[in-house]
């Protein structure tokens, strides 16, 4: 017997409005994809602010200085 699936696996409810079917017939939610979206988007950013750190600091001194940051921003 098969369970229908009212929520996505993040927790999102499929409804009407916030719901579509995937190319390959799985149904999608709007919410996870704008998720996704913004996860993909902080991962960038975090990487670019390293990136400019390293290079401006060296090597050791500009990973410290990201942990410092990383550690005060959560």
């Amino acid at each position: 017997m098969s369970k229908r699936t009212v929520e996505c696996p993040q927790g999102h409810e499929y409804t009407e409005e916030n719901t579509y079917i995937h190319y390959q017939g799985a149904k999608r939610n709007k919410h996870c994809r704008k998720c996704m979206h913004a996860r993909r988007n902080r991962t960038a950013r975090r990487q670019r602010v390293r990136e400019d750190l390293v290079k401006n600091f060296g090597e050791v001194e500009g990973l410290k200085l990201f942990e410092g940051i990383r550690k005060n921003v959560r």
